[in-house]
């Protein structure tokens, strides 16, 4: 049985970029093993305007990399691959769906 996740929303959002293609958007909040307390997920709003007010986009913690110079994290995917991210059920959380979405090796990354 997976265990449950624990969200905890960020006093300051932090900045997400792509490389090459600029701000994706910003860490609202992140979901953590509740038993472990290991990061799991950073859940990502987007400034696209058909995105739903509401729609916290999950990307793997481990697919982040902090970068100094710009005060905020790069993800190796674009606008688009974000936007169209399965979500997370919060009481039954399917982690696989996830990291087959964004390509990542499934014994690579926690719970995945």
């Amino acid at each position: 049985m997976a265990h449950p996740l624990v969200i905890t929303q960020l006093s300051t959002p932090l900045d997400v970029r792509h490389v090459k293609q600029g701000e994706l958007g910003k860490i609202q909040s992140l979901a953590m093993d509740g038993i472990t307390g290991q990061t799991l997920y950073a859940l990502i709003r987007t400034d696209v305007a058909d995105d739903s007010e509401s729609a916290l986009h999950p990307v793997p913690w481990n697919a982040l990399t902090f970068n100094s110079e710009l005060n905020g994290y790069i993800a190796p995917i674009t606008l688009h691959l974000l936007a169209t991210a399965p979500h997370l059920d919060i009481d039954s959380p399917s982690p696989r769906a996830v990291c087959r979405h964004y390509g990542l090796s499934l014994s690579g990354h926690a719970r995945c």
